[in-house]
């Protein structure tokens, strides 16, 4: 560490004997002085830059559909929820009646199945059961009758095989008659009512799903902004995950600057810093604004002015610049960005050409009782021109200016 500042101390002497050494050859010309005051540092970083939206959005279809009408044009208005276009809905028209009917038709069955039966069926259906079974009671009497007579040889076998038929298909008829009637009696089985309920919910989802599918058809913009492109005209079809969108809408909620930092300067921008932007189109008129987000990686220049001497392979830097929302500057015009990147009033300074350094230490040659001195020195911001002084000098003091 001694060998260190040793070193330093060395190479220090060594510019303090040149610089005497060339005043002294120099004694017909007197050296430049600069009294050290204060005064002000104002550092401007100088940038091209593009007004931008806060961001674009494609407004595309989410339905095949063909497009019955387009009702914005480029350079319209648009608020939040606007309906920009429509697409052809006849069809869907008609599968939501037909969805409507399903749901009003299951909706009857169910408070059908539910009500259970009305008192006109119960009695229709015991009287359907009281016949049966009166029929049945005859035809087992025939029966039982002409048993009797076949052993007697009154009736032929045929006759008594047809009484013994009509005696089976009456209990037949009987036994349903029965069972309709205790199914009336006891009411709807749950499990039908279940299964009922579900082709209710069923034709209501079917009717939900034509519906969202109709409202597919009416495109709105999901946020206020400006149209600035229109993709596809009347009579076209749009396709459901088609990447061609119908218009491209600019979200105008933040109107910004996207400005290109040479890469000398990167290190000179932060978040917050005003700027100030002009323009050719607006002559005279400034427009003040804010870094609000810096970019992460460096990369080539794409805006471009009309000097033909402009270095196009030059290393850039993004950052982005609000600007209010009632700026009259236009979507994509180049703009000049001044970024005030260090501005410090009343602190000490000297110019820039009285600082030289020596292994990494700055100093300057301070003047004092006619003769000249090395002082180490330490500095704060700068600008093109001042160096402010935090320390080992004084308001007042001589330093010598580099010739």
């Amino acid at each position: 560490m001694k060998r260190h500042w040793l070193l330093i101390g060395t190479l220090i002497f060594l510019s303090v004997v040149a610089i005497l050494g060339v005043l002294s050859f120099s004694r017909n010309s007197a050296p430049q002085e600069f009294q050290v005051r204060r005064g002000n540092i104002h550092l401007v970083v100088v940038a091209r830059g593009k007004v931008e939206p806060y961001a674009e959005i494609q407004i595309g279809a989410k339905t095949t559909e063909r497009i019955k009408a387009i009702l914005v044009k480029e350079g319209d208005l648009v608020q939040k929820g606007q309906v920009i276009a429509l697409l052809d809905d006849e069809e869907l028209r008609a599968q939501l009646e037909q969805a409507k009917a399903h749901v009003e038709e299951a909706k009857a069955r169910l408070q059908e199945v539910e009500a259970g039966p009305r008192e006109q069926e119960l009695e229709a259906s015991r009287a359907k059961h009281d016949e049966a079974k009166a029929v049945l009671d005859e035809a087992k009497a025939t029966v039982e009758r002409f048993s009797e007579l076949l052993k007697e040889g009154a009736i032929s076998q045929a006759q008594f095989d047809e009484a013994n038929r009509r005696y089976w298909v009456a209990a037949a008829q009987h036994r349903s008659a029965k069972e309709q009637l205790s199914l009336l009696e006891a009411g709807t089985r749950e499990e039908v009512k279940r299964m009922v309920r579900a082709q209710v919910k069923r034709a209501e989802a079917d009717l939900r799903h034509v519906q969202a599918m109709l409202q597919n058809t009416m495109i709105k913009v999901p946020v206020s902004g400006k149209i600035v492109r229109k993709h596809m005209d009347v009579g076209e079809v749009t396709f459901f995950l088609d990447p061609r969108p119908i218009v491209t809408l600019a979200d105008m909620s933040r109107v910004q600057v996207r400005a290109e930092i040479d890469e000398t300067d990167v290190r000179k921008v932060k978040v917050g810093q005003e700027t100030v932007v002009t323009s050719d189109a607006y002559p005279g008129k400034e427009f003040r604004g804010t870094v609000i987000e810096i970019g992460t990686m460096v990369g080539k220049k794409s805006i471009r002015s009309e000097k033909p001497a402009e270095m196009l392979d030059t290393k850039v830097l993004e950052a982005q610049i609000e600007l209010p929302r009632d700026t009259p500057l236009k979507l994509g015009l180049t703009v000049d960005v001044k970024i005030s990147a260090v501005e410090k009033n009343g602190v000490l300074i000297v110019p820039r050409q009285v600082i030289r350094e020596e292994g990494g230490e700055r100093f300057v040659i301070v003047k004092a009782n006619g003769s000249y001195t090395a002082r180490k020195i330490v500095t704060g911001v700068e600008d093109d021109e001042f160096v402010e002084i935090l320390s080992d000098l004084k308001e007042g003091e001589v330093v010598l200016v580099k010739s």
